[in-house]
């Protein structure tokens, strides 16, 4: 295996004048960057990172240095004639390319009308700002940075404007001020037609939103929020923002979801804009965590930046965390940590639940491998954790922690140790012993409560997998106390078991109770005994221990059996998700019917409270109940919903579309499963769309099909310009998930994998393609990926790769098992 050298440790840059020539019709860019840095020890040579750039010359004084370029190291070597010592200055004249590739310095074309427009715009996390300048690319390698651009459009950096003129040829000259002390991947640039809206924080910082100018009407929600999220962080970390501004970009093609570049934060157009008229409450409330998040990475990951990419959970991790706290403070309606709770919660514990999962602090020995960590565990479990330590420790301590954190490392970079120093200074906890195994350690407890007698082991969803030996300390409640089980046994010295051990699903657990306990679960899940919260981890908790075999399935099934007045979306969205699974895998397309009675049953409470059409000063609880519940209608031809589906696409099809926005994604996929003849009308409204999210929907639809002529014209168009290069995996999933699709798909997989890997193999979409195929459910599947990547270079994959074939199969296994009695027990029950 490769590993990744520390070229800080041979040279260490303290500021970079960097001057870069972008042609954006050509596609090419010359730059010339003087970099200022320290050699701790004599040598005649120096390493900078650099890739894909033609270095022209190298300098330093009168000295001409000799370069040799390393491009599988991703290195270039500068050999002096003499040896070096102490403070220097390195002169570089350099040419690259502006690439589709979505890092680096890439281009975004776009739409506006009928006119075909581009954008230039940077993505260097995690390792590209190599891909534009030779530099030292690592988090511990801050430096100050003075950029000049010289571009066809305006532009925008980190930093304000200094200066700012037209060239003769009519191209714009700008010069920024210089940024603070920073690591390499938070410098950024974009230059386009742009339209903006602004305001101020109560403290005067001046926040600007940004998109292309068809796009700007739908900015003012993320402009609001963006306000209110800066001031609640100043607020809540105890330091003001450490920039003169704040800007925020539209991007037309993003490979994530956003990029927290310091002070110039970028973003997938879904993640920021807002269409009052066609946006959905779910994805509205996306718009506002993703802001959260990249707003608190201005303080946690930019002031304070890991020291290297093992840790990288300290950025993501938090920042995902605290993202819930600022939205929950500005839409306290939202109820945003339960759905914490049904969400990334339970994607955690779902990941981390395979014996292929990593520990959150992982190595990371090779430049490609560092994508593969910005994955579930980093982003899911990250959080979960610390949301666990944060109620043990407690609101004040925790809050006191970090800010002494974040002051004492401010402008530098910190490990997760360093974290934990702090915390465990202003808390009398140890808090490195307590949090040791939760982060080194891959998985996670299964609580087993047999009576009052407690027990914990590892839980692996995949039934053969060996659990390890590790005993976390996990914070639970006997119903009177907090208590810590840092044992593999401990005796309650309680007369009964309390109804839930994890209360409000804080600890990072799943917990399994006795039949006995179980029905005394059931007759409360009905009532109000038990929070919102702890009614979706029972129902989560008793599927995915069925998944093992620990339980059932139809001890599932009988918990929702019961279920037909639940007031929270949360739980609803956490029943639909249990009975999707259960249809797909055990039941299929021949049995499913089996399932509508129950169903009926279920929802036709609040299908007739809520119907199809949104009330005035109606909950936003109600907003997202409705579309669990009529597309659960609708996938059982409940009720009149089919009759209202078809009159509502026949609206669409007239070219007055009147469904509400969250409705929309529910009966664009009924009219695909039941209209195999709608396929053009599709095509040609997706064609149609300018809001990406809406352009989405239509995209969703199009990979739903059932025929194989339809699957096969959606991935004709997977490799035209009618599918941006951001949305392939949307493309890819949505024809994996569907059952009457998936062998095609697979085929064009393999045989389009050269394309794949040549579009998507160097940044943050590349482990997708592997993470995907664990779609599959079937097990000959898991042994045709093994064979098909048996000869290729997987590195950057394999963990993906040996997560998703670890889900085949035990999916596969549930199937084989559950699927004959989950089939006579709803024949006998429902």
């Amino acid at each position: 295996m490769k590993h990744t050298s520390r070229l800080i440790e041979q040279f260490a840059p303290s500021n970079y004048q960097l001057e870069l020539d972008i042609n954006a019709e050509q596609l090419t860019f010359s730059g010339h960057v003087a970099i200022t840095g320290e050699l701790p020890d004599a040598t005649n040579t120096i390493l900078l990172h650099a890739s894909q750039l033609d270095i022209t010359a190298a300098i330093i004084g009168d000295d001409e240095l000799a370069i040799a370029a390393d491009e599988d190291w991703q290195t270039v070597t500068l050999t002096a004639t003499e040896p070096l010592a102490g403070e220097q200055r390195i002169e570089l004249t350099f040419t690259g390319r502006v690439t589709p590739t979505m890092h680096g310095l890439y281009y975004s074309d776009y739409q506006d009308g009928d006119l075909t427009k581009r954008m230039i715009s940077t993505q260097f996390e995690s390792h590209h700002a190599r891909e534009v300048f030779p530099c030292i690319d690592e988090p511990t390698a801050k430096a100050t940075f003075d950029l000049t651009l010289i571009t066809d459009l305006p532009a925008l950096s980190n930093t304000p404007e200094s200066t700012l003129g037209q060239l003769d040829d009519g191209r714009v000259k700008t010069t920024f001020e210089r940024t603070p002390r920073m690591s390499t991947y938070l410098l950024a640039l974009v230059s386009g037609e742009l339209g903006q809206i602004e305001a101020h924080t109560n403290r005067g910082t001046l926040v600007r939103t940004f998109a292309p100018i068809k796009d700007v009407d739908y900015l003012k929600f993320a402009l609001d929020t963006a306000v209110g999220c800066l001031e609640f962080y100043e607020d809540y970390f105890g330091i003001e923002y450490p920039l003169e501004k704040c800007d925020m970009v539209s991007i037309p093609e993003f490979a994530a979801g956003a990029m927290e570049n310091w002070g110039l934060i970028t973003y997938r157009e879904t993640a920021l804009l807002v269409d009052e008229s066609n946006t959905s409450l779910a994805n509205k409330q996306m718009v506002a965590h993703v802001i959260a998040h990249e707003l608190a990475h201005q303080w946690f990951g930019n002031l304070v930046t890991m020291e290297w990419w093992d840790d990288l959970w300290l950025n993501e991790g938090f920042a995902s965390w605290i993202e819930n706290m600022a939205v929950d403070h500005l839409y306290p309606d939202w109820q945003v940590w339960t759905e914490f709770v049904a969400g990334d919660y339970q994607a955690g514990l779902s990941i981390d639940s395979l014996d292929s999962s990593h520990p959150i602090v992982q190595q990371v020995h090779d430049p490609r491998e560092i994508n593969e960590i910005f994955d579930t565990v980093t982003y899911r479990k990250g959080p979960s954790i610390i949301r666990m330590l944060h109620d043990y420790l407690g609101a004040g301590a925790f809050r006191t922690g970090l800010q002494q954190y974040l002051k004492k490392h401010a402008y530098g970079n910190a490990t997760t140790a360093d974290l934990w120093q702090s915390l465990s200074a202003v808390s009398n906890h140890d808090v490195g012993q307590f949090m040791k195994d939760w982060t080194t350690s891959r998985g996670y407890p299964l609580i087993t409560a047999d009576g009052t007698t407690l027990t914990q082991q590892q839980f692996l969803e995949h039934p053969d997998k060996q659990p390890s030996d590790v005993i976390w300390p996990v914070p639970l409640h006997d119903g009177s106390n907090s208590l810590l089980l840092d044992t593999s046994t401990l005796q309650l010295e309680v007369d009964e078991l309390p109804l839930t051990l994890n209360p409000n699903q804080s600890s990072f657990v799943r917990v399994a109770y006795n039949s006995k306990h179980y029905q005394r679960l059931a007759d409360e899940l009905v009532t109000d005994t038990l929070t919102t919260a702890e009614r979706v981890g029972l129902i989560s908790d008793v599927f995915a221990i069925a998944m093992n075999g620990t339980v059932s399935t139809t001890d599932g099934l009988q918990l929702i059996k019961r279920i037909n007045t639940e007031p929270s979306n949360h739980v609803w969205e956490t029943i639909g998700g249990e009975l999707a699974a259960v249809r797909t895998h055990l039941l299929g397309d021949v049995h499913q019917q089996l399932m509508e009675p129950m169903v009926s049953d279920i929802v036709s409470a609040n299908y007739q409270r809520l119907s199809w059409k949104p009330v005035a000063d109606e909950s936003e609880t109600d907003r997202l109940i409705r579309p669990t519940i009529i597309a659960l209608a609708l996938r059982y031809d409940l009720f009149d919903a089919p009759a209202v589906a078809r009159k509502l696409w026949d609206g669409v099809i007239a070219g007055n579309n009147t469904i509400p926005p969250d409705l929309r994604s529910s009966v664009y996929s009924y009219i695909t499963r039941t209209g195999s003849d709608s396929y053009d009308q599709l095509l040609e409204l997706y064609e149609q769309q300018t809001l990406n999210e809406e352009k989405l929907r239509f995209a969703r639809a199009l990979t739903a099909f059932e025929d194989s002529a339809a699957a096969n014209r959606s991935l004709e168009l997977i490799q035209t310009d009618k599918v941006r290069q951001q949305d392939v995996i949307t493309w890819l999933v949505g024809l994996l998930r569907n059952p009457h699709s998936r062998q095609i798909t697979w085929d064009w997989y393999r045989q389009n994998w050269d394309w794949l890997q040549q579009q998507f193999g160097h940044g943050h979409i590349y482990s997708y393609l592997a993470q995907i195929l664990g779609l599959f459910s079937k097990q000959h599947y898991a042994a045709e990926i093994r064979s098909f990547f048996k000869d290729k270079d997987t590195t950057g994959l394999e963990l993906s790769l040996e997560q998703a074939i670890e889900s085949i199969e035990t999916v596969a296994a549930w199937i084989e098992r559950d699927s004959e009695p989950v089939r006579d027990w709803l024949r006998k029950n429902v």
